[in-house]
């Protein structure tokens, strides 16, 4: 993987969008629990979207 950031924009339902931005750092350190969050919110918006 580069060193570059990268941007991951997950779109809901209801049109407002998630957006993560980390740096290789970051997704070296808690990637797990980045993506259990993400996937909180995309649970959260079906259910409420």
């Amino acid at each position: 993987m580069k060193g570059d950031s990268y941007v991951n924009m997950t779109r809901f339902g209801n049109g407002s969008g998630f957006v993560v931005i980390k740096s290789e750092v970051s997704l070296m350190g808690v990637v797990g629990q980045d993506v259990a969050v993400i996937e909180a919110y995309q649970m959260l918006a079906r259910h409420t979207g």
